[in-house]
């Protein structure tokens, strides 16, 4: 059945959080101390710990984190590592109306089998839009999370959940998350239950060489040493590269991934197909002769080479500014072009 959270209204507040004893450990006891029980592959994902899902808008976060929790919901598979059991998900979103919810899962629904998609019809539970404050609505977080007992708690975006913050400020972030967000982790939350958090995040604007990384996490720099797990999206060429940032598992290297638009899932592109360039690009530079060429210059390029259709490049407002200047961008060394300048004053040449 449908979750209400505003069916919770006569329940016990949330219990402030308390001071833990500090314990010191000896390296005898390290090397006896239990190993945990990972949800998915060394330490990826596992039993109270705190996910990011981060990248600039548009990137598809909340895709890429339903594609993840519909796979925990049934037990799968997920980039070539397969979760440890089914485990229940609690999606609280905040940007899609629940009447069109069922439209936008459908799809990505529909590449599970049979078996996993009624596990995932069981199992991943989401919220429809709503104003959802957790300051003030943490008692009825709390009711739900004690009915359903999951594995996974999801809020996408955060910036919907926590209001009143200056997200700039690193005091105000800290006090939020260690007030409101830290204590779902908590082993002492629910008695017996080992919940994660799992956080759909943007990233800062204008950040140069710091985009795409995990330190361009909007909210001061708390974030970024909040997560035990985190995943980036980054703009690459006309795909995306996925990062990962593990402290407590061994590190994954990236993946060159695009997004599927009939499934709505990311697929990644193999090493091989990375090096395929674009032959509209190909033939335009074919078009430039020695020395140096502005921006314009190149656009000019463009629209004068054959084949140039504005509508190829789908509905982008400028092909050069908002396609191939990107890709020529991104790889530069790929198409044997120079590039040097910033911004408006880039200009770009052959390599010799």
């Amino acid at each position: 059945p449908p979750i209400d959270i505003y069916d919770h209204d006569n329940v016990v507040p949330l219990r402030a959080a308390k001071h833990k004893r500090i314990r010191l450990f000896s390296m005898q006891e390290l090397e006896n101390y239990p190993t945990p029980r990972d949800y998915l592959g060394d330490a990826f994902l596992s039993p109270g710990g705190r996910v990011m899902v981060a990248g600039p808008p548009k990137m598809g976060k909340s895709h890429l984190a339903t594609e993840l929790l519909m796979t925990a919901a049934c037990g799968g598979e997920w980039m070539n590592m397969r979760f440890n059991r089914p485990h229940r998900v609690l999606y609280l979103n905040a940007e899609i109306r629940e009447a069109y919810l069922y439209k936008r899962y459908q799809k990505v629904l529909s590449t599970f089998s049979e078996g996993e998609q009624r596990l995932i019809s069981k199992n991943f539970l989401v919220s429809g839009r709503g104003d959802v404050d957790l300051a003030t609505q943490a008692d009825q977080i709390r009711a739900i999370v004690e009915d359903h007992r999951p594995s996974f708690i999801c809020f996408d975006p955060m910036s919907q959940f926590i209001g009143g913050i200056n997200e700039s400020d690193n005091s105000d972030v800290r006090d939020a998350f260690t007030q409101i967000i830290n204590p779902l982790t908590d082993p002492d939350y629910i008695p017996g239950l080992e919940m994660s958090v799992v956080i759909v995040h943007h990233t800062r604007k204008g950040q140069g060489h710091q985009a795409n990384t995990f330190e361009s996490i909007r909210g001061a720099g708390f974030l970024y040493g909040w997560f035990d797990s985190g995943l980036m999206l980054g703009k690459k060429g006309s795909d995306a590269m996925l990062s990962f940032e593990l402290r407590n598992g061994e590190g994954m290297d990236p993946k060159l991934v695009s997004l599927n638009t009939d499934t709505l899932r990311f697929e990644e592109i193999e090493a091989h197909e990375e090096k395929q360039l674009d032959s509209f690009i190909e033939k335009m530079l074919l078009g430039m002769g020695s020395g140096w060429y502005s921006g314009n210059d190149m656009a000019a390029i463009m629209e004068a080479t054959p084949g140039y259709a504005a509508s190829r490049f789908g509905t982008l407002s400028n092909a050069w500014s908002d396609h191939i200047q990107k890709e020529l961008t991104a790889r530069s060394r790929d198409y044997g072009v120079v590039i040097e300048g910033l911004r408006k004053g880039k200009r770009y040449r052959k390599e010799a």
